[in-house]
């Protein structure tokens, strides 16, 4: 006797709600079964197709079918909208993993107009959108206004340049005017520091950018097709 013992394994069934903000801090109550002082209390979110993740924090054991925690913020959801994710609890028991696939959806507001595909391109009309792409370097974007940066009567440096940049920008003959920018001890710098992705029909006006070495109005460096 007692040298075998069986228990409940631990499951997720639910999540109450099934949704909350991106910057977290949304108290979510998860029932199931096996429950205890063995299940993992750093329970977690993740999305494989987005790469996006998150954790649920302070957890709170209520009986051996609910416990509460809270979301934290998201990592990896810079771009806006809804990123549904998995919950995933372990037991430390044996380490198992459990997991309530599409159990919780994380919603932001979108930053652009659009989707960020090449059939539906997030728009950039302002200068916060132009602003916004560093957000989400990796998309498709086009633009449909005259954008003005502001930097006139020697101010400068009011606008930090994209860091990098790998997706689509068409700027549609639109121009960007009054960008001014010097940095001598930083580089490379542009309004696309690095760019890999593909830049076109993009015009400047009044345009001025001082850098150590590496350095364009458009990008500072590039190994991307410029047309």
């Amino acid at each position: 006797p007692g040298l075998y013992t069986y228990y409940q394994p631990q499951v997720v069934i639910s999540i109450s709600p099934t949704s909350g903000p991106t910057s977290g801090g949304t108290q979510v109550m998860v029932t199931g079964k096996g429950f205890g002082e063995w299940t993992y209390p750093y329970p977690s979110f993740n999305s494989s197709s987005t790469g996006s993740s998150a954790s649920c924090n302070n957890m709170t054991l209520i009986d051996s079918e609910h416990f509460t925690c809270t979301t934290s913020q998201v990592s990896g959801s810079p771009c806006g909208g809804e990123i549904k994710m998995d919950f995933y609890t372990y037991d430390m028991r044996d380490w198992s993993q459990n997991v309530l696939y599409g159990a919780y959806t994380f919603v932001s507001p979108k930053l652009f107009a659009g989707s960020g595909t090449a059939a539906d391109p997030f728009l950039v009309g302002t200068r916060g959108d132009l602003f916004n792409v560093r957000q989400c370097p990796t998309m498709t974007y086009r633009q449909t206004a005259d954008i003005d940066i502001g930097d006139v009567g020697g101010v400068c440096n009011t606008f930090e340049p994209t860091p990098w940049f790998s997706g689509t920008y068409d700027g549609m003959g639109y121009s960007i005017g009054n960008f001014c920018f010097r940095a001598p001890s930083r580089s490379p710098v542009g309004l696309f520091a690095y760019n890999y992705g593909v830049l076109s029909n993009i015009i400047f006006k009044n345009a001025e950018v001082e850098a150590y070495y590496y350095v364009g109005a458009l990008a500072g460096y590039t190994s991307g097709p410029i047309s």
